[in-house]
């Protein structure tokens, strides 16, 4: 499993507040696409795989600074700053929960 980290001042972002609904929808599942993905490119492949991204979507998402044009293809708007590279995420809440077992008491 995999995680879009979004920021809490994500749904008042200037970029998202011009966004309708199904637009957000579909902003959020370009976001978990990508992060299941680990990839930050929107291309072809993303069209199809994502429900309610059309070109027409993506034209938007771009204007608005939601994503980049990179070449034939788009990339999702500072990716790397907000979804960095973390290989020892899963070590570091591992060892987390157990300190938080022992400090409760939980075997």
């Amino acid at each position: 499993m995999s995680w879009a980290r979004i920021d809490d001042d994500f749904c008042a972002n200037k970029k998202t507040v011009h966004l309708t609904d199904s637009e957000f929808r579909t902003w959020m599942r370009v976001l978990c696409f990508c992060a299941k993905q680990q990839d930050p490119t929107v291309d072809v492949m993303a069209r199809k795989e994502i429900a309610g991204l059309t070109m027409q979507r993506v034209t938007k998402f771009a204007s608005l600074g939601l994503l980049d044009e990179v070449g034939t293809d788009y990339e999702v708007h500072d990716w790397s700053r907000y979804q960095p590279n973390d290989k020892t995420g899963a070590d570091r809440q591992a060892a987390w929960r157990a300190r938080k077992k022992v400090s409760l008491g939980v075997t």
